[in-house]
């Protein structure tokens, strides 16, 4: 979050005029304030990713409520993924212009990124992977 936040600042300031940045920083304040890295569960014990389907958590209908009525030409999620030891990118289309480069450049000043391995069956590309969409 932090890195995406830095990107904004530095790079591209004149995003911030031609664009709304709707920014939710942390879904599992919990597993934060505990300080367990890749803690999915929230207070009650309930993996967070695993309700956006039928909304059983709080944490779900707080960010359903949110998005419901709202259209994006670019939706970014950072999710925390225990299997792999850096930052990823994962891209669902090469149907645009990529920024994936000055992302992943400007995230490896404050994080390690996952370099050229595979994420799932996916291949990475300097921590970027791709699928067609």
């Amino acid at each position: 979050m932090a890195a995406s936040l830095r990107f904004l600042a530095q790079n591209d300031l004149e995003l911030l005029d031609r664009f709304q940045f709707d920014v939710l920083p942390c879904l599992n304040p919990f597993g934060f304030i505990r300080n367990f890295r890749n803690y999915r569960e929230n207070v009650d014990g309930i993996d967070i990713n695993r309700t956006f389907d039928d909304l059983s958590t709080v944490e779900a209908k707080i960010v359903r409520s949110f998005l419901v009525g709202r259209q994006y030409d670019l939706f970014v999620e950072f999710h925390e993924d225990w299997a792999y030891d850096g930052f990823y990118l994962f891209e669902l289309s090469q149907n645009y212009k990529s920024i994936d480069e000055k992302i992943t450049a400007t995230v490896s000043q404050v994080a390690k990124l996952h370099r050229n391995a595979q994420v799932n069956s996916y291949q990475t590309n300097n921590a970027a992977v791709w699928t067609i969409s």
